[in-house]
This record gives structure tokens, sequence and C-alpha cells, in this order.
């Protein structure tokens, strides 16, 4: 009997000391997999606060010069203090250099994208860089000299007149020498929708003189005006169909009176920035066909005149 209680006893302490062992192996895992999972997590957090990465880069080259454009992705440190975490946001960098010397740094941060173009706005012979920022719905544009010591010469992001949204370079008279037209949101959605919306335009020619681009709007102003007749034509058409509208709460008429006004807007803002003041107001007098058309007129007219191009245009 006391043999079988001593083997029983044995028996005992050897499953004890097997499910010690397993237990010790079992928490030793747990310990390694948190430590190892600690440090994962370490080494992401440092990452996510320290890494810089390089979105994209493009490398443009003239004669001696070499155009870098980078987009990185980089720390907000403000934002990141502000929000006790880390933020990033895009950061577009672009380079002139020369004999790998760089001649020219320019830097902006928070825009959607970017790109750069070579463009002739001097002359023929020479050509310029041309820097697009786009952070919608507005577009922004800078045109840099490529020469030793490089010059601004077109800046609408940091010396923004007038309400421009951005545009393009034009060859509007066929030289191989660009203008360059820009969109300007002189109304807003004030008076119809922004789908009816309608821009001014200003456009920029080089200046011998000043050595940039300069306001040109009176010596294009055959170009502002290219569509002027087309668009009278159109606006005829929105008449003869308001006239035929007699209900005057339908929606069909209200849509119609949307579209009227909107052309009718179109054709004074063109002949205004071209330089026809008042040929603009005979014509909205003559054909604006609503009845509040003088209210309109009173805050259209104030909204134009406080325009910063419509005062270069008008001093």
């Amino acid at each position: 009997m006391s043999i079988l209680i001593a083997e029983d006893n044995v028996a005992r302490k050897y499953y004890l000391l097997i499910f010690l062992l397993i237990s010790a192996l079992f928490c030793s895992s747990c310990a390694i997999q948190e430590v190892v999972s600690q440090t994962q997590n370490s080494s992401l957090e440092k990452n996510n606060v320290n890494e810089e990465k390089l979105l994209e880069e493009e490398i443009l080259v003239y004669k001696d010069f070499q155009i870098i454009r980078q987009v990185k992705e980089e720390k907000d440190e403000e934002t990141s203090k502000r929000l006790n975490k880390p933020v990033f946001e895009k950061h577009h960098y672009f380079f002139i250099k020369k004999d790998n010397k760089t001649l020219k740094i320019w830097d902006e941060s928070g825009f959607m994208d970017s790109e750069i173009k070579l463009i002739s706005f001097i002359n023929k012979n020479t050509k310029q860089l041309w820097i697009k920022l786009y952070d919608s719905p507005s577009k922004f544009d800078v045109v840099i000299t490529l020469e030793n010591k490089p010059r601004v010469i077109f800046d609408s992001l940091n010396q923004n007149e007038g309400e421009m949204i951005g545009g393009e370079p034009i060859d509007i008279d066929n030289n191989n020498i660009y203008e360059f037209l820009e969109n300007l949101d002189v109304l807003g959605c004030t008076y119809t929708s922004c789908a009816f919306r309608k821009f001014g335009t200003a456009i920029f020619k080089y200046n011998e003189t000043e050595k940039k681009l300069m306001l040109a709007n009176r010596q294009f102003s055959h170009f502002i005006l290219k569509d002027l007749q087309r668009d009278k034509k159109i606006l005829q058409k929105t008449i003869v169909r308001l006239n035929k509208e007699t209900k005057k709460d339908s929606s069909q008429r209200i849509v119609l009176e949307e579209e009227h006004l909107s052309l009718v807007l179109k054709i004074v803002l063109d002949l205004v920035f071209s330089g026809k003041e008042k040929e603009a107001w005979m014509f909205y007098d003559r054909m604006c066909k609503l009845n509040d058309k003088e209210e309109i007129k009173k805050s259209l007219k104030k909204d134009i005149e406080g325009n910063d191009i419509y005062k270069l245009i008008y001093k």
C-alpha cells in the first residue's frame, strides 16, 4: 500500500513538473512576442514621425540650366504639435541649377499638385520656366527667367491681382512668343449658380521696359471679344425663349432667366475687360430683360469696379 502511495506521489510530482515547464515556456513565448511587438511598434512610430518621402521628381534641361521639380511628403511640425500626432503634407520644391551650382530655390507647401514647362515669353530665342501650382479649384502661376540671376517676371500666387484663379500661356499673335491669359473670378456665384458662373479675362505680355509680364488687355481687346457676335446670337435665342415662357414662377422660366443673365454677364465682362466699359453698360441696359435689372446692375458695377484688374485698365 505504501509503495503504491509513493509511486502515486512520484507521478504527481512528475506531471506537476511537466505542467510548470510548459507554463514557463508559454510565458516566455508571450514575453518574447510582446517585446517583438513593442519593438516593431516603436520602430513603426519612429518611421512615421521622422519619415520624409520623395513622391515625385522631374528634371528639365535647357542649355546649361537644369530645372528640378520635387514633391515631398514632410511632417508639418506646427500642426503635429497642435494635434499631438504626426501630420504630413505635400511640399513642392523647384531648383534652378547651372554647372552644379544652385541659382534659385522656390518652394511651396499645401498644394495638391504642380508642373513645370519651358515657354518663350520674352523672345523666340530664349525660354523661361513656367511653374503651375494646383489648389482646387484655383491654380497659380509663376514665371522665372533662366539666367545667371533668375528673375520672377510673373507671379499670380504672391501678387494676386483681380481674383486670378489660373490660366494658360497663349500665342495670340502667332509669333512664337507667348502671352499669359488669366481667368478672373470677379463675380463668383453671386448672380447665378456656379454652373452658370462667368469669368473676366486678364492678358499679360512681356514688357521690355518693366522687365516683366504686364497687363495688356487693351492691346488684345480683339482677342477678348473674338466670340462677341456668336454670344449675342445665342443671347437673342434665350430672349425668344423667355418671351414664350409666360408663367413667371415656372421652373422652366427660372432656369431660362438664369441662363439669360449668365450670357448677359459674359458679354458685359468681355466688353469691360477689353476696355469698352461704356459700350458694356449700354448693352446691359438694352439686352437684360429681367425685372430686377436695375438692382442687379447697381451691385454688378460695384463688384466689377472693385476689381484690381479693372482699376489697372481704367486708371
